[in-house]
Order: structure tokens, then C-alpha cells, then sequence
């Protein structure tokens, strides 16, 4: 009897350990997971960064060339308004 019981616990016992191998396993991919969640979050945050500085630098470019355009164009409408005024 005394040959089953020892038999019985050692069973438990390996199982107990596959259980908690198993566990660990688990626990460990899911951590590793988060890293990769986490380095795909950052890796986001850097693209929206990046686009956004591409964004406002191809603004400032086509403002500064409608200024380059505009400048004669109000140095006309300011022409035409003092001839306007004269014949006033």
C-alpha cells in the first residue's frame, strides 16, 4: 500500500511540474508578446512623427512659393488701387 501512495504522490508531483512548466511557458510568451506590442506601439508613434514633420515641412515650402507669387500680385492690386483713387 505504502508503494502506491509513494507512487501515487510522485505522479502528482510530476504533474505539478509539467503544470507549472507549462504555466511559466505561458507567462513567458505572453511577456515577450508585450515587448513586441510594445516596440510595434513605438514604432507607430515614430512613423506619425516622421509624417507629421514631412507634412508641415512641405506646407512651409508651398507657403514660402505662394509668397513668392503673391508679393507682385499685391504690389499690383496696390497699383490699381492708387490709380483708382486718382481718377476718384
Amino acid at each position: 500500500m505504502n508503494l502506491a501512495t509513494g507512487r501515487r504522490t510522485g505522479d502528482l508531483g510530476f504533474t505539478w511540474n509539467v503544470l507549472d512548466f507549462g504555466v511559466s511557458y505561458l507567462r513567458a510568451r505572453q511577456s515577450s508578446n508585450l515587448v513586441l506590442v510594445a516596440d510595434e506601439r513605438r514604432r507607430r508613434v515614430v512613423q506619425g512623427i516622421l509624417q507629421d514633420v514631412r507634412t508641415a515641412y512641405w506646407r512651409a515650402v508651398a507657403a514660402e512659393r505662394l509668397l513668392e507669387r503673391i508679393e507682385p500680385l499685391e504690389r499690383r492690386v496696390e497699383g490699381a488701387r492708387r490709380d483708382a483713387r486718382t481718377l476718384e
